[in-house]
């Protein structure tokens, strides 16, 4: 009978701590789901915004400064959510192509007010940062989403990897030559 008693009030007890021992468990796992879904939507928002502002990075023929400037500012806006990505995933992949092309600009705006003119070499650079801005629209489709989600409301990948292109791109966009 006391061996019935104490077998009882060990499972009992195994119970109460199986129970309390959970508590945390569960605290971590929903804190976990509120951290998934706040990176998601952190790093969408950004990645979205990025996305928008490449895309509507154009120049007329002829180009004007007015125009260079206003990409400029777009390149700096693309900077600031570049950041945010690239700190999110650890990995520098953003900042550097949009610091290496707002750079570009820089440099023709200073060589434009220098000069009071664009030179050939200044558009054939204008040139690259508007086809790069294109290209990188699809690689950061490709490196940043899961494939073959509803373009609706694309998920994040939670981990990148296969950013060759866009290590190409910097390279591209970091090689630009100014005399």
């Amino acid at each position: 009978m006391k061996i019935k008693g104490t077998m009882q009030l060990i499972l009992f007890i195994l119970i109460v701590v199986m129970a309390v021992s959970s508590i945390p468990l569960y605290f971590q796992a929903k804190e976990a789901r509120n951290n998934k879904i706040m990176f998601e939507g952190m790093v969408g928002h950004a990645l979205f915004q990025i996305h928008s502002h490449y895309d509507s990075i154009k120049i007329s023929e002829p180009a004007t400064i007015d125009e260079l400037v206003n990409v400029h500012e777009r390149l700096g806006i693309i900077q600031g959510y570049s950041e945010t990505v690239d700190f999110a995933y650890h990995t520098p992949l953003l900042l550097p192509i949009s610091k290496s092309l707002a750079n570009t600009t820089d440099r023709i705006i200073f060589n434009y007010y220098k000069n009071q003119s664009f030179s050939e070499e200044d558009l054939e650079n204008l040139s690259m940062v508007i086809r790069e801005s294109k290209n990188i629209i699809p690689l950061i489709g490709k490196t940043y989403y899961v494939p073959e989600q509803n373009s609706e409301s694309p998920k994040v990948r939670k981990k990148i990897s296969g950013f060759e292109d866009l290590n190409e791109l910097h390279r591209r966009a970091a090689g630009t030559n100014f005399k």
